[in-house]
């Protein structure tokens, strides 16, 4: 009788911890591993010099993006600098500001929060500008590569965006569109 109450109670309390665990199991069942913790901490001050090196003026809009993330991420009194190398630097140009108006009010946003932005001058000579030709915000520098060069030799943190960046939005979606909608 003992071992009819002992084995009762045992099954009750399988089942009970059954009945509770199985129900976060069975809300995700592709997650054996759980759900990752969020950490939140106040970053220190820090130096940061964004590399801008593109062709194509929508990665320097991404790189624009990452420097404005890392912005709001940082504490005041951090610093960064945006160098801006190659073909794309043509989107800064007052010529093509039409066109690129959205990338060129971006830089200037971040100016205005206490970014520097750098234009590299063999980029702008190369691409067949003058220094003058450009938005006064800016300011061009001889090298794009030996501006960041320095500023990494003053402590700043070399930070280059890679172009897949630009494509994050929405990225959940690529392997799941039927949980876009929900």
């Amino acid at each position: 009788m003992r071992k009819c109450k002992i084995a009762a109670v045992y099954r009750v309390c399988v089942g009970l911890l059954c009945a509770t665990a199985l129900p976060s199991f069975a809300a995700e069942p592709l997650s054996p591993y759980g759900t990752a913790s969020v950490r939140s901490q106040q970053y220190a001050l820090l130096k940061y010099v964004v590399d801008a090196t593109a062709y194509d003026p929508a990665d320097i809009a991404n790189a624009l993006r990452v420097a404005k993330q890392m912005l709001s991420l940082s504490p005041k009194g951090s610093e960064m600098s945006v160098v801006v190398i190659g073909g794309a630097i043509r989107a800064f140009a007052k010529e093509n500001y039409e066109k690129y108006q959205g990338i060129v009010d971006a830089a200037a946003e971040l100016r205005d929060a206490g970014v520097r932005i750098a234009f590299c001058g063999s980029s702008l000579r190369g691409a067949g500008f003058a220094p003058g030709d450009f938005h006064g915000f800016g300011e061009v520098v001889p090298g794009g590569y030996v501006e960041i060069a320095e500023l990494v030799g003053k402590g700043y943190v070399h930070i280059t965006p890679p172009a897949i960046l630009a494509k994050t939005k929405d990225a959940r979606y690529a392997d799941r569109p039927e949980l876009k909608n929900k």
